[in-house]
């Protein structure tokens, strides 16, 4: 495994969603080694066990891990099943592991399990590869007390030192030389002291490589450290893992930057230390009481598609993402697992990524290919509205690819990216710009570099041209004035509730994070009324037994289901209202919906219709 191929199993922080399961625990790590020897309990049947790796290696009491991260050989492995390849192997122990009635999941080189410990339950990810008994040394760090870097960072420190020196480093296989072409050449060492002269110098000892602040240390040239350091972080996959805290508060786990308003009952606002239940809640209630009276601070969601990523880097140089490569390159991965390049340099990387990434329907590959070219051919056209730094997220209204048409009977410029339809009159100073325009595209957010965090590009409009109209953001001129009742009903509601909704919400041995649960199923179910009635069933289909009769025997579930459905019945009236009109000339047919900043927390909530607008499943 190449460095780049460490970064397809970067997960996201534990705040972000990053365990399979729901009821996984976080843990101590003073528990690491009991967890290790309950694994391998499970494991002895194959005459193999495990070793500890990343932070539960050297292990600090008190500070959390969301799961346990172990390596076994795979070598052993394949001799115990018989098998001649590492994905069959893998699948074998998969296999295995579920005849001892664990839950599990394969992902790459990589097979996690739902441990059983102590009447609770821990996600263990146990990686096979060959030699682990000398590779597991390679991810055990001894990272200093405060630092900012963690042990992929120390790993990019590694590949930067050898890629100075005409080397490779494998952080699952060891150091290699490199060919003339700069590919993987003859093998050079798996022994850590022996990596740490070829990389550091020949008084260098294995320790030497424990993390970012050692690494350097050992470097005792000044120009050549910052050459190191300059060359390992100045790529996006540094920034992408920058280190986040995991805290118990962080949970649950879901959620997004735009939160449905009605799930910030189950998901609370953690930037601003607001716990998911009945005080979340009312900050939903107050939310939209605020949403019922002001005008210009509503925006409208532009339903614009495919999502596009455009810009330039820190050097310049212009580049075009489609959605799905840019959340690739924001978890540092520079290529797909079948070696599709997610680093879009120009049009052809856009069209082979395309083609080479998605399921393509029987019947459907002369549409695929042709979309693939007609998104690559639209390069000079995002480039010739590109800011001078950084990246704008935006989706694409009109297009080559699906042009707007003046409908004769209305006098209306009428494009349908998606879902939802937008109607401009032929004669608005828009329609006019429609009229001689090529591309239309609603830009929606701005990242001052690969892994950022979003903000909103200034006056985006500016970077229009003849050719292509960009759209910022789009205010509601007036206020919905809806009637208050309802929400004032919920908002009783909601405090008479308090102790059952803040009680499950707390979660319980066995199902810490049912804010989770919910989340899920509201998004296989959409929020719309009377959806509460089908919880019963989905949780018996989709949860364990266990987990299925801990949630719903739990008093609190019916107030939450309720206080949900309430919270979703108040924003629709505010949507309906707020979609009877136009805005800025614009009328809708079918509205994703609107988005608003809360401004005392900071928290962006949308308001979807989704009885009538729900993402597409293709």
């Amino acid at each position: 495994m190449l460095l780049r191929e460490l970064f397809l199993n970067v997960r996201k922080p534990i705040n972000e969603g990053g365990n399979i399961w729901p009821e996984s625990e976080n843990f101590d790590q003073a528990i690491a080694q009991h967890l290790a020897h309950e694994t391998n309990r499970y494991l002895s049947g194959v005459k193999t066990s495990v070793h500890l790796i990343g932070s539960a290696a050297t292990p600090t009491p008190g500070k959390m891990s969301g799961d346990l991260d172990v390596m076994v050989d795979l070598n052993q492995l394949m001799q115990q099943f018989g098998t001649k390849d590492g994905k069959t192997t893998r699948v074998e122990l998969e296999k295995y592991l579920q005849s001892k009635g664990l839950q599990t999941k394969k992902t790459g080189v990589t097979v996690h399990i739902l441990l059983p410990y102590k009447n609770k339950f821990y996600q263990v990810d146990i990686k096979a590869v060959g030699n682990a008994e000398k590779v597991h040394l390679f991810h055990h760090h001894n990272i200093p007390a405060g630092s900012p870097y963690k042990g992929v960072h120390k790993q990019m420190m590694m590949n930067a030192l050898a890629s100075s020196q005409g080397m490779l480093w494998s952080p699952d296989e060891g150091l290699y030389a490199r060919n003339e072409l700069g590919k993987k050449a003859d093998f050079i060492s798996d022994d850590l002291n022996v990596i740490a002269k070829k990389l550091l110098g020949k008084h260098a000892k294995g320790s030497d490589l424990g993390s970012v602040e050692s690494i350097l240390a050992a470097i005792p040239d000044e120009a050549r450290r910052n050459e190191i350091f300059q060359q390992a972080s100045s790529g996006a996959s540094w920034q992408a893992v920058s280190p986040t805290p995991i805290t118990e508060a962080a949970a649950p786990t879901v959620g997004r930057k735009y939160q449905h308003v009605e799930d910030l009952v189950f998901t609370g606002i953690p930037s601003k230390g607001i716990p998911a239940g009945s005080k979340a809640g009312i900050h939903a209630i107050r939310i939209l009481k605020t949403m019922s009276h002001v005008g210009k601070g509503i925006e409208l969601k532009w339903d614009g598609s495919p999502v596009i990523y455009w810009g330039r880097d820190e050097n310049g140089v212009f580049h075009m993402y489609p959605k799905n490569a840019w959340d690739y390159m924001k978890r540092g991965t520079t290529h797909t697992k079948s070696g599709v390049t997610t680093m879009m340099n120009d049009p052809d990387d856009v069209a082979m990524f395309i083609l080479g990434t998605g399921k393509t329907e029987p019947g459907q590959e002369e549409q695929r290919r042709a979309f693939a070219q007609g998104l690559a051919d639209l390069w000079p056209l995002f480039e010739s509205i590109s800011p001078k730094k950084g990246f704008i997220e935006g989706g694409i209204l009109f297009s080559p690819l699906k042009p707007a048409e003046l409908n004769p009977d209305t006098n209306e410029y009428d494009f349908q990216p998606n879902i939802t339809k937008f109607h401009i009159p032929a004669k608005s100073k828009l329609g006019i710009r429609i009229g001689k325009a090529q591309m239309m595209v609603a830009a929606t957010g701005y990242y001052t570099h690969i892994g950022a965090d979003e903000t909103r590009y200034p006056e985006a409009e500016k970077l229009s041209n003849a050719q292509v109209i960009v759209q910022g953001t789009t205010y509601t001129e007036n206020a919905a004035k809806v009637d208050q009742e309802g929400i004032k009903h919920a908002e009783t509601f909601i405090n008479q509730n308090k102790a059952a909704i803040d009680s499950f919400v707390a979660g319980q041995p066995g199902l810490s994070k049912p804010g989770d649960v919910l989340y899920t199923f509201y998004n296989q179910h959409l929020r719309i009324a009377g959806v509460k009635q089908k919880f019963q069933e989905w949780a018996m289909g989709k949860l364990s037994n266990t987990q299925a009769q801990k949630i719903l025997s739990h008093p609190g579930l019916d107030a939450i289901l309720t206080a949900v459905e309430l919270l979703s019945h108040e924003k629709m009236k505010i949507i309906s209202v707020l979609s009877s009109g136009t805005h800025q000339n614009i009328r809708q047919t079918n509205p994703e919906g609107y988005v608003y900043q809360d401004p005392d927390t900071g928290q962006f909530v949308k308001a979807i219709d989704q009885a009538n607008w729900a993402p597409r499943k293709d």
